[in-house]
């Protein structure tokens, strides 16, 4: 005998999947301003110390590529969501 779920399940298995989802754009917008602040923080100082080279460096190159992917899907998932009819679903919607 197969199991079927019930309305009340769907329902509370969709709303789970809505608070998760919502809870990962949040977490993505939290990485992307980290990793802004966090290269704002190797401009001061290789500005005040530049042999330090902390923009020039192979971590910073990786940690630039990451801030620049993370960027990239943070906008176009946030974009996402605020078109067609799902403005009244997401949050983050003007």
């Amino acid at each position: 005998m197969k199991y079927r779920a019930t309305m009340g399940e769907r329902q509370s298995n969709k709303t789970a999947l809505r608070k998760s989802i919502i809870m990962l754009k949040t977490a993505l917008t939290h990485l992307v301003i980290v990793c802004s602040l966090t290269f704002l923080a190797f401009l001061v100082l290789d500005y005040y110390n530049p042999r330090m080279n902390f923009v020039g460096n192979s971590l910073s190159r990786k940690l630039l590529a990451g801030f620049c992917l993370l960027s990239v899907i943070n906008s176009i998932w946030q974009n996402a969501g605020c078109e067609g009819g799902n403005r009244d679903e997401s949050q983050y919607c003007n």
